[in-house]
């Protein structure tokens, strides 16, 4: 078994006692089969709803929670809980350069009264060029790309600076919550 990371701490699962390996899957199995399926369908009724359909009585809602429930103990059964196919993840400072360049282009746009295109839609320029969002983020990141990262490197240091500032605090707060109750 691989050993469980949570942001800078690691637990070996194999040298946890029985009766906590116990308590976590209990806990576990039930906020999968609780909560993220009670999520799961709140968004099919939204989404049955959404276009003006009635709202699904009572029998139709007990059936779709039936479903999901059982689609979920199969995929616990088969062990594809927790995997999903997705896009590869990019390093931190990638994904925040990202998120500042494309605020910069929404704000040119939504400043310009242009409408923000979506997905594979583009904006036509007065120059005739058409150009899809993720194209003119890409754009952007070109012509600004040296501004950008600085900005990136100053926003991630400062957000790992608020991150160990509050982990002081808690810190401190447990310390002097232990102290006056003599632990």
């Amino acid at each position: 078994m691989n050993v469980i990371t949570y942001g800078e701490h690691t637990i070996d699962p194999t040298k946890l006692p029985v009766e906590s390996i116990n308590a976590l899957l209990r806990r576990g199995v039930s906020h999968f089969l609780g909560n993220e399926q009670a999520s799961k369908l709140t968004a099919w009724v939204e989404s049955v709803t959404k276009d003006g359909g009635a709202v699904p009585d009572d029998s139709a809602k007990a059936a779709k929670k039936t479903e999901l429930i059982k689609a979920a103990i199969e995929a616990l059964a088969s062990g594809t809980v927790g995997t999903r196919v997705s896009g590869p993840r990019v390093e931190p400072i990638e994904a925040t350069r990202n998120a500042i360049a494309k605020k910069e282009v929404l704000d040119i746009l939504r400043a310009a009264n242009i409408k923000v295109p979506k997905g594979e839609e583009a904006v036509r320029f007065a120059d005739g060029t058409q150009k899809t969002l993720a194209q003119m983020v890409a754009t952007r990141l070109e012509k600004f790309g040296d501004r950008i990262e600085k900005e990136a490197q100053k926003k991630l240091a400062d957000d790992a600076r608020r991150v160990k500032a509050a982990q002081a605090t808690t810190a401190a707060a447990e310390s002097k919550t232990a102290d006056a109750l003599g632990l």
